[in-house]
């Protein structure tokens, strides 16, 4: 029974789709909702010209997060994301209420990957997958448009840990890029990525128990 229900309803790429139901199905609801006009004033809507132009990418990477050198917020990825949405959408808050969905459908999908190359099962990971994605703390980072930065700043935590599995088990060198890739991409989205950095040193030697002298255990510990 138990291998039957995976095989009809967590086979291949099925489980990506029960997450993007259940996001959709608990959270839709914020794609008919406004703006708040309190920091999506501040980072957004006064500062929409700027957002307008797609030439702009490269003075997100000079601007902390509220783009007046204020805030001590450096968090650049997080202003790609509104420039992409304005691209795509203009001043209209559904397409800003729907790349929050889109983030949270992409961190439980990554955390369910990850949870299945730690040896966790399909089924299991899947049932953690799922709470993760609906869970009703996660409502301000979903519904609220700034708040997509947790999201995103999980998904990328989880690629870069995730291809640090699988280049432990591989010993490919690609997935040891994306690993830092990630890693980076994470650092530019919140602070706090640091801390991502002994955590995985700590995978590395004790989980995976690679000497303290592998090149990659050096660059771990200096990333």
């Amino acid at each position: 029974m138990k291998n039957s229900l995976e095989k009809t309803f967590l086979a291949a790429w099925r489980p990506y789709l029960w997450l993007a139901l259940f996001v959709f199905a608990v959270f839709g609801w914020s794609l008919a909702a406004d703006f708040t006009y309190f920091d999506d004033t501040t980072i957004i809507l006064d500062h929409y010209p700027f957002f307008q132009n797609p030439a702009n990418v490269v003075k997100a990477f000079q601007s902390d997060v509220t783009l007046q050198h204020q805030s001590g917020y450096y968090r650049p990825l997080n202003t790609l994301t509104f420039i992409l949405d304005v691209q795509l959408g203009g001043k209209s808050p559904f397409i800003f209420h729907l790349s929050n969905l889109f983030y949270q459908w992409l961190a439980s999908c990554l955390f369910f990957a990850f949870l299945v190359k730690s040896g966790a099962g399909r089924r299991r990971s899947f049932l953690l997958a799922s709470f993760f994605a609906t869970a009703p703390v996660l409502t301000d980072g979903v519904a609220w448009i700034p708040g997509r930065i947790e999201s995103l700043f999980t998904a990328l935590c989880l690629l870069s840990f995730l291809f640090l599995i699988r280049y432990a088990r591989e010993q490919r060198l690609a997935d040891l890029g994306v690993c830092a890739l990630a890693l980076l991409a994470a650092f530019f989205t919140k602070e706090s990525a640091f801390a991502l950095l002994p955590v995985q040193f700590l995978y590395w030697t004790l989980i995976e128990k690679r000497s303290l002298r592998s090149r990659e255990s050096w660059l771990l510990a200096g990333c």
